[in-house]
């Protein structure tokens, strides 16, 4: 079975660094260069470090998305308990049911 998948047959060196976030794998950053053996110790080196800020960046990304989500969700379930407070009128008497009672002659 075969995983790699050839996009450019020119390709002759290929450097490739996993973008992991809270020990989850979340992508890859791949470099290909047409020139055989062209990559030396210090591209990896240095696309380590770039991947690591890259992955942060991207979970801080999908982090704040996920929190402005919540922030909306709430400010609308906050819209509807106003609005069922003041359909309800909720006031002094809440929690007593509404009722009274009334002596009958």
């Amino acid at each position: 079975m075969e995983f790699y998948t050839s996009a450019n047959p020119d390709v002759r060196s290929e450097l490739a660094v996993p973008l992991i976030a809270k020990n989850r794998l979340i992508g890859v950053m791949d470099l290909e260069s047409t020139e055989a053996g062209y990559f030396k110790p210090e591209h990896q080196r240095v696309l380590t470090v770039t991947a690591s800020r890259i992955a942060q960046a991207i979970e801080n990304a999908r982090l704040y998305a996920r929190v402005s989500r919540q922030a909306q969700t709430l400010e609308v379930l906050n819209e509807i308990a106003v609005e069922l407070a003041s359909i309800l009128e909720l006031g002094p008497a809440a929690g007593t049911g509404g009722t009274t009672a009334s002596a009958v002659d």
